[in-house]
């Protein structure tokens, strides 16, 4: 009887109304949205260099940047290229890396004009993991220079961005997530038109689309602030024959 009345005083009180706004308690969805914050985003690999001093490669070392120019004849064959050595180089690699253990090697090589019998890079490849393996054989340290770093200041910048970013969209998406639940759980009870839960199915979408973007960003950005060093160290290579492996 008491239910009677309060739907009659209802009826009565929104006569002439075309919808009835009602707030409604905050809904409660189960949505793993700090799972999704959370997701590690692959790194991508860096270029590894091993240099070959007379006694076997050395441990793999990470180039922080890289340039490869391979030279040849010009119009002599595909075939003869890698044997142009007489005009110059067949190849030059130039890598900038942090300073370790072999810089004062490099650089006794660079001032002696004793060569190295190979230098391998290994280039990383796509999300199988397969790449390039560029070897230089009778190589010679052109140049090696130490100096100073200071490009992690406008990473830090855009890091410190990104992290601002991160946060205002998980809230917003938390938001937009709890307003989801209100909008489903309306048009349960036929108080929501189908267009208002698709509005709010896509705001979340979008949301969750942003949020995942700006994650991968954060993890470029992580993974190029974690090669970075105060000090970095440029070497010029040439040698005298090349060979690329194509994996």
């Amino acid at each position: 009887m008491t239910g009677t009345l309060i739907l009659a005083a209802l009826q009565v009180a929104t006569a002439g109304v075309s919808r009835v706004s009602l707030r409604v308690p905050d809904t409660v969805v189960v949505v793993d949205t700090v799972a999704l914050r959370e997701t590690a985003v692959p790194t991508p690999p860096a270029p590894r260099v091993t240099f070959d001093f007379g006694g076997g490669p050395s441990a793999p070392v990470a180039a922080r940047q890289f340039e490869i120019t391979v030279n040849g004849a010009a119009g002599a064959p595909a075939a003869m290229r890698g044997h142009a050595a007489q005009s110059g180089p067949a190849a030059q690699l130039r890598i900038v890396r942090s300073p370790d253990s072999l810089s004062t090697e490099l650089a006794r090589r660079a001032v002696e004009g004793a060569r190295l019998p190979e230098v391998t890079m290994q280039l990383p490849g796509n999300e199988d993991g397969l790449g390039v393996v560029v070897h230089l054989y009778d190589v010679q340290v052109l140049s090696s220079r130490l100096a100073s770093n200071h490009d992690d200041a406008p990473l830090r910048e855009r890091q410190l961005a990104l992290d601002e970013a991160i946060d205002q969209i998980g809230v917003d998406l938390d938001e937009a997530q709890r307003q989801l639940g209100v909008v489903e759980s309306l048009r349960k009870r036929d108080m929501s038109s189908s267009l208002e839960l698709a509005h709010a199915k896509a705001n979340v979408a979008v949301l969750t689309r942003k949020l995942g973007i700006q994650r991968e960003r954060l993890a470029l950005l992580n993974a190029e602030l974690s090669r970075w060093a105060p000090v970095q160290e440029e070497t010029i290579l040439a040698g005298a024959r090349v060979v690329i492996d194509g994996r």
